[in-house]
């Protein structure tokens, strides 16, 4: 079944649907599943994907976190994520800060 984003009705121009992957597994709680995968079933015609989907996230932050909070983790697949300026525009919509990689902490031999 597919839905604009649980406990929500109101912003419907993206749908995501639950979706598995083989590496997801049930939390210790029973409940929850790691990560909560979600996939669209339909996305808003007159934007790219990943302008519509930092749209959507920064609409739905809280939201998000939370569902974060009960599985761990919240992959969102299939969204036209193309590279790094599209994720780094859909982090921003959530209010993530960009993390610098500098050097490296793993030992290099």
């Amino acid at each position: 079944q597919a839905f604009c984003l649980p406990g929500t009705t109101t912003d419907c121009t993206m749908e995501l649907s639950p979706a598995t992957i083989p590496e997801q597994r049930p939390l210790e709680d029973g409940g929850h599943a790691f990560p909560l995968t979600l996939s669209p079933t339909k996305l808003p015609e007159a934007a790219s994907p990943a302008v519509a989907l930092a749209a959507w996230c920064g609409r739905h932050a809280t939201e998000l976190r939370n569902l974060a909070m009960q599985h761990g983790a919240v992959l969102l697949r299939g969204c036209g994520i193309l590279g790094a300026e599209d994720m780094g525009m859909v982090m921003r919509a959530l209010g993530c800060e960009g993390y610098n990689y500098v050097g490296g902490a793993a030992p290099r031999t």
